[in-house]
């Protein structure tokens, strides 16, 4: 090849380059050192070459020969500094991209990397600066605006991110990777169903992509579509290579649903595919959602015990439980025995694993006594501010506390408003939306320097539980949401009520008890709409008289069958009725139970759909007696039930979870539907469902007296004085021990 005729051959190069026939490139580019070893263009071509199809220690070589003939080409030091990115030799990318803005200050390609540089190292905040200078320089970059995105995403400000997501696809529409990012950044948003029409356009472009089949499957999860995140979870398993997570979410997925052996299966698989600590906790710890019958909720506790001593036995390391484990031992709650030295010994499990846990808020690291004075600040936190129970508990407390003595925040987490969501939202004075990181988490809630710290619930949610680990105000407490202790060292009280709490009743917790004297909860009367449905409409006889137990079916105590099948063979024209569980299987399982635990009577239970609010107050309304279930009482339903005045059964048990309408009954002071054992139980429904003048005469006693239960002022000044109290009795002992 002669001199003349280099430049077409370069040209020539050039375009089979760009045009992605790299080895008609390369046979060029190498003609041309042949005939001009120092030809500083084709080095670095043949270097972005080598960079092209990963051979990055050979570019670097191929483009610092260039650099060296001709240093002042601000190309060559762009290039040079991306490959040198790849390779994770940061400082040295930082030296050529830096070099290559000072000889060209315009160049948008240099600005971006240079930026994605910055965030590699989360230097995010500088990163976005140099993002928006490419931008700037080049509006139409769609690779800029998905890395500005990126890192506007991992600064927690996922709205932000998505109109860069928009801009990139505007300008290269059907690019699978923005796609993502984009239902990534609507999913944390909590815009569920946007994020699946992203995820579901990346899945048409790249049907082998696991990782977002599993996220679809998750989106799914948290809709309430568990039939499709199954199928998008088994889809993402049986690619090659699947997606491990997809095991573990499934497994989660399917324990939640009561088919736990199913369940450990899944995790198993997971285990396979990368084996860690979080799983080993999540196979050594499932317990039975509905427990066939008394034996097997006992041999299953044993099993969790034996199983939760080896693991202590274990040198196990977690960094965030939250996201390693991703569940609680929710269900220990339901087995109606005292918890308390296992949920301490969980706690430890944890702590021991993950001693982060253990946060301590920076203020508290001193031994400075804490100011007095002025208004006493209040943060409450759940996962559930919606049209939940703990929604229904919690929102009269949030909007009647004196505004004069309290400040009260409200820490929320994203997802989709609703009625009572809003409704906090609107009387708290600070809404805070929590990010999906624990230790970011944390340190926001810090930063609110609270003096009280109220958990609603504690057990139901696994972010909250790993949160509460956390010493982030001096007074923390927890309610009854979760009516169980937590075992956590850092939750100084439990508060309760005097009403639900048997004598020696602070044995059953490691928190200290607060004994209100009214119940724990302002809780607004449910409204009656107008128009309530009839029997007809729900399908039900006439001529039977309807025993309706309207409580979540993994609330049913096996014990609890007898009281149903004594009901059912002392009144041959009852019918027992349920409600639909959370998922089929529930259904499934409890009807497989009563088939081996009360054939005789099996075929006078019935179980309902599901029903809405309002239908749910017309369902109270038509039936007969409310069975309220033994170890596990009603209690959101049990006010809804006694707003319209329907007689609810009850036995109170030795823990406050089993007491709670008998709590009620005794702040009205209405006590005809108490019972003190099986048989009086089972006498107290029917008569009630046999003798309708009685049902009437109690019926009224309870619209008579019920008003008590309702926007009960008492209860919100009992909270603010036991509030008043903790944080002096804080302040008095940063003071002593300081």
């Amino acid at each position: 090849m002669t001199m003349a005729i280099i430049p077409d051959a370069l040209n020539l190069a050039l375009q089979h380059h760009q045009a992605g026939r790299l080895q008609e490139a390369e046979v060029l580019y190498r003609q041309i050192l042949q005939a001009q070893p120092n030809h500083p263009g084709a080095l670095h071509l043949l270097g972005m070459i080598a960079y092209q199809v990963g051979k990055h220690e050979v570019a670097v070589e191929y483009v610092r020969q260039a650099i060296a003939l001709n240093p002042a080409v601000a190309e060559f030091h762009n290039n040079l500094g991306a490959v040198y990115l790849e390779l994770d030799q940061l400082e040295a990318a930082q030296h050529h991209l830096s070099t290559a803005l000072q000889l060209q200050p315009d160049y948008a390609e240099a600005e971006y990397n240079l930026a994605n540089m910055l965030r590699k190292v989360e230097k995010f905040e500088e990163a976005v600066t140099h993002y928006r200078k490419a931008l700037d320089l080049k509006p139409d970059y769609e690779a800029a605006h998905n890395n500005l995105g990126l890192t506007l995403h991992s600064q927690g400000k996922p709205a932000e991110a998505v109109v860069h997501y928009q801009k990139a696809l505007a300008l290269k529409p059907g690019f699978a990777e923005v796609h993502g990012n984009l239902g990534n950044a609507l999913k944390d948003q909590g815009r569920l169903e946007e994020a699946v029409v992203q995820y579901r356009l990346v899945l048409a472009l790249r049907p082998e992509d696991a990782e977002i089949a599993n996220q679809i499957g998750v989106c799914c999860r948290i809709l309430g579509n568990d039939e499709e995140a199954e199928a998008y979870y088994r889809k993402a398993v049986e690619l090659d290579p699947p997606c491990g997570a997809a095991f573990r979410n499934l497994g989660w997925m399917l324990k939640d649903q009561g088919r736990v052996a199913e369940a450990a299966a899944q995790f198993e698989r997971a285990f396979a595919v990368q084996p860690d600590d979080g799983l080993r906790i999540l196979k050594a710890t499932l317990l039975p959602v509905i427990p066939e019958s008394m034996d097997h909720l006992l041999n299953a506790r044993r099993a969790y015990e034996r199983q939760l001593s080896e693991l202590l036995g274990q040198d196990l390391v977690l960094q965030d439980p939250s996201v390693e484990v991703g569940a609680t031992n929710f269900y220990l709650a339901y087995q109606g025995c005292n918890d308390r030295d296992l949920q301490q010994t969980i706690a430890r499990l944890y702590e021991k694993a993950c001693p982060a846990l253990a946060y301590v808020a920076p203020r508290f690291r001193s031994r400075r006594p804490a100011a007095a004075g002025g208004k006493i600040e209040v943060g409450f936190l759940s996962k559930f501010f919606l049209s939940h129970t703990i929604g229904r508990l919690t929102r009269g407390f949030i909007a009647q506390l004196d505004r004069k003595r309290f400040s009260v925040s409200v820490f929320l987490f994203p997802q989709k408003p609703d009625q009572i969501s809003e409704f906090i939202v609107r009387h708290a004075d600070r809404t805070i939306v929590l990010p999906a990181a624990l230790p970011a988490a944390r340190e926001l809630i810090a930063r609110e320097n609270l003096d009280v710290l109220f958990y609603p619930d504690i057990g139901m949610d696994p972010f909250t539980y790993f949160l509460a680990f956390s010493r982030l105000a001096p007074v923390q407490c927890v309610s009854w949401g979760h009516p169980d202790t937590t075992g956590i060292p850092a939750i100084d009280y439990f508060v309760s009520s005097a009403h639900l709490e048997p004598e020696g009743a602070d044995l059953h917790y490691t928190e200290r008890l607060v004994r209100l004297a009214q119940m724990p909860t302002y809780y607004y009367r449910p409204d009656v709409p107008p128009g309530l449905k009839t029997r007809s409409d729900f399908n039900l006889d006439e001529e039977r008289v309807i025993y309706l137990c309207p409580q979540s079916l993994f609330k049913l105590h096996p014990d609890f069958d007898e009281f149903v099948a004594g009901v059912l063979r002392a009144h041959p024209k009852g019918q027992a009725v349920f409600i639909d569980g959370n998922f089929k299987s529930f259904t499934e399982l409890i009807m497989r139970r009563f088939r081996n635990t009360i054939p005789d009577v099996r075929d006078r239970i019935r179980v309902l759909p599901r029903q809405n609010s309002r239908d749910f107050i017309s369902l109270l309304s038509v039936v007969d007696v409310i069975l309220d279930p033994v170890k596990w009482s009603g209690g959101s339903t049990t006010y809804e039930a006694l707003s319209v005045g329907a007689p609810v059964v009850t036995m109170p048990s030795e823990y406050m979870r089993g007491r709670v309408t008998y709590g009620c009954y005794k702040q009205m002071g209405v006590m005809d539907c108490v019972a003190s054992s099986r048989e009086e139980y089972v006498a107290l429904a029917v008569r009630l469902g046999t003798d309708p003048t009685y049902r009437a005469e109690v019926k009224a006693k309870i619209l008579a007296a019920n008003a008590v239960l309702y926007e009960n002022g008492k209860a919100v000044r009992e909270l603010e004085r036991f509030f008043e109290t903790a944080v002096g009795n804080a302040r008095c002992a940063t003071v002593g021990g300081s």
